[in-house]
């Protein structure tokens, strides 16, 4: 789906498009390209299509798909992989719904696709010795 976040939230805004809709092109995009990029190394995309489905908040970004680092936002039962390497290569899992930092876009009504744009565990388990 072509526009960026703004255009495509306006596009949510006057029915013109569903949550849904915007989350199925960005993951069939990620799909397509991500082989090549290798850089989406963790997804939900089950799950943001529940979240798409369901009750978003009602702010500026209402229904856009967004990929995010660990290392700034979680998402409840996520797991969250920022402190991988100085906790021996475990994660954890996160039970909070929402993040409470200001840079996390929950509250906008943003969907969650994932991401880990820069190393996440595979490639920091690559990094690992042994």
């Amino acid at each position: 789906m072509a526009g960026d976040a703004t255009a495509q939230a306006d596009l949510v805004r006057r029915g013109e498009v569903s949550p849904r809709e915007l989350a199925e092109a960005a993951i069939a995009r990620i799909e397509a390209v991500n082989p090549r990029l290798d850089a989406v190394i963790r997804t939900r995309f089950e799950a943001a299509r529940l979240e798409a489905d369901g009750d978003l908040p009602d702010g500026p970004f209402r229904g856009v798909p967004i990929l995010y680092k660990d290392v700034a936002c979680t998402v409840a039962g996520e797991p969250n992989i920022s402190a991988f390497l100085a906790t021996g290569g475990k994660s954890s899992p996160i039970r909070i719904r929402r993040s409470a930092r200001s840079a996390c876009p929950w509250h906008s009504g943003a969907v969650a696709l994932r991401g880990d744009s820069g190393p996440g565990a595979e490639s920091r388990q690559r990094l690992l010795p042994g």
